[in-house]
Formats: C-alpha cells, sequence, structure tokens
C-alpha cells in the first residue's frame, strides 16, 4: 500500500534501482518501524538517506546469534565462510573465517571457497593495513595445521600474490614478514616455515617490475 501511494515518479525510480519486492522491503521496514534485512549495499543505503531505514545484513546476523547462544559458534564460522565463497563482502573478514574456508575446499587452494577468500588479500575496498592483520593472522593459524608443506606454500604464495595485486609493491610482504614472530607465539617451527616460504617467494620475484 505504501508504494502505491507514492507518487508515480518515485515509484517507478525505486522500483527500477530495486525491483519491485525490493522497494516493497524498504517502505515495508520504513512503514513498521522495522530493521531491513539486506546483503545489497545500494538497497541499504537508498533505505537509510531516503526512508530513514536500519538493516542488518546476512552475516551481521548470523554473528549476532552466535554470540547470543543461538547459534554454534562453528555454525557461524562455516556459514560465514561460504557467504565469502558466494562473493560476499564483509566489513571486518576474520582469519578464523578465512580458515574455515580452507577446511571446507580441503585446503585446495583453487577450490571454493578458499579461492574466494583467499581473493579478498587482493580487494580494493579493504584498508591494506587491515589486510596485513588479516593475512598474518591467517598465516599463524595455516602454520599450525597438520598439511602437506606444498598446501602450506601454495597458499601463502596465493595470499603474497595478492596482496602485491592490490598493492603494487613488496615492502608489505617485508613488513608482513618482520610481523610474524610475534603473532606466531610459541609456534617457533610453524614461524620458521613460513618465514621459509615468504623468503623463497621474495628471493623468486626478485627483478620482476612490483617496486620496492
Amino acid at each position: 500500500e505504501a508504494l502505491a501511494a507514492m507518487e508515480p515518479e518515485k515509484r517507478e525510480t525505486l522500483v527500477k534501482l530495486l525491483g519491485q519486492y525490493g522497494a516493497e522491503a524498504v517502505l515495508l521496514a520504513a512503514v513498521l518501524g522495522g530493521v531491513l534485512w539486506t546483503d545489497d549495499l545500494a538497497q541499504a543505503g537508498l533505505a537509510r538517506s531516503e526512508h530513514d531505514v536500519s538493516r542488518v545484513w546476512t552475516q551481521f546476523v548470523i554473528r549476532a546469534r552466535a554470540e547470543s547462544g543461538m547459534v554454534d559458534p562453528e555454525t557461524f564460522l562455516d556459514m560465514s565462510a561460504k557467504l565469502l565463497g558466494y562473493g560476499y563482502h564483509f566489513p571486518s573478514p576474520d582469519p578464523q573465517i578465512v580458515r574455515q574456508a580452507g577446511v571446507i575446499a580441503e585446503w585446495k587452494v583453487d577450490s571454493w571457497p578458499l579461492s574466494h577468500a583467499l581473493s579478498v588479500f587482493a580487494e580494493e575496498s579493504v584498508g591494506l593495513e587491515q589486510i596485513l592483520r588479516l593475512a598474518t593472522g591467517f598465516l599463524a593459524l595455516l602454520y599450525r595445521e597438520s598439511l602437506l608443506p606444498e598446501a602450506k606454500m601454495n597458499i601463502t604464495v596465493k595470499i603474497l600474490e595478492n596482496i602485491v595485486k592490490k598493492n603494487g609493491r613488496i615492502q608489505e610482504i617485508r613488513d608482513l614478514r618482520e610481523a610474524l614472530p610475534s603473532i606466531f607465539g610459541l609456534n617457533v617451527v610453524g614461524l620458521m616455515d613460513a618465514i621459509a616460504n615468504i623468503d623463497a617467494w621474495l628471493k623468486g620475484v626478485e627483478g620482476r617490475p612490483f617496486g620496492v
């Protein structure tokens, strides 16, 4: 009814932007004073700016349920990893979620959802500092896993390549390497393996046009 009551021109624009169901959802939330559940950032922005509607998104809802005890933490990680695999963007990716993507993909670097999760390290919309924190945190988890050395090497290389793809420089890789000891803690064996893999990658890219 709220949609039908709008001026025809505004109604047509809203439906064109959000679709019939999207427009109805926004107006229903506005009329009822409810919260809009949407993973569409454009829809959320329009709902907020034009109709003063608050929103939540799928991963946020699952996290809230996990924190309240209604959903098992492992279920939250599993669902979040799959959402990453489906191309959803989170405000703050979590190392544990990337790890769960690895578990689901059986740690195969090109398999879903790990391949999609690792692409986050090249994401332009995520700040470099945040990317580096995510990388060090995830590497600390990765090198605790009982995996073949080749699997760890492949995943590490993919992360490094994506960071360079994002930034175009290798200095950040050196900074990441220097930060690992404080993140790995007592996992000295894992730290040595991680540094050896990073050093091998750095040696292999010498002379390539990444900059310094």
